[in-house]
């Protein structure tokens, strides 16, 4: 498989018609999505008041970290029911970033705006982890040997922009 970018994710879904086989943990929607997250969570611990606030800000850092770590954990497990097993951690881990951003929110380290961003952010992610894990229990299904159905994306190209439709 040829990749069109030199750096980054390889692109998966369907291409010339075919399934094609996701072979990293960076090729999962899911993933790249949570990676987004974190990414925001990291830059408003390093304001000047949040950083100070030791308790909050590894707490919610290591609550995003945690989504990421364990979709790539999940991902390199032995069976479908133990990568099941680690998207529930991460889908748990999404709850404890919403958690913390409220009190984010009320120490007024972050704006509503970003609140409602970030938080809206967390329940996209824990949305694609769903439809990851209804994938997986599926019967003959495995998101290392297979695309999903049309339904339901748990992949996207990389470079995709668009926002998870709702379905």
């Amino acid at each position: 498989m040829k990749q069109s970018q030199p750096v980054g994710p390889s692109p998966v879904g369907r291409s010339h018609g075919g399934p094609m086989k996701i072979n990293r943990f960076e090729d999962l929607e899911c993933w790249r999505a949570a990676r987004s997250l974190t990414k925001s969570i990291y830059s408003y611990a390093r304001r000047a008041g949040f950083s100070k606030d030791f308790r909050l800000s590894g707490q919610i850092t290591g609550a995003a970290s945690s989504v990421m770590n364990n979709i790539c954990e999940g991902f390199d497990a032995r069976s479908d029911k133990e990568f099941v097993r680690f998207l529930f951690y991460s889908r748990r881990s999404c709850s404890e970033v919403q958690n913390c951003l409220y009190i984010a929110s009320d120490q007024e380290y972050i704006s509503n705006d970003e609140f409602q961003q970030t938080y809206d952010d967390c329940a996209k992610v824990r949305k694609i982890i769903d439809g990851l894990i209804r994938y997986l229990k599926t019967p003959n299904s495995s998101a290392q040997d297979h695309t999903p159905s049309q339904e339901m994306s748990i992949i996207k190209p990389a470079g995709s922009k668009s926002r998870l439709q709702s379905g």
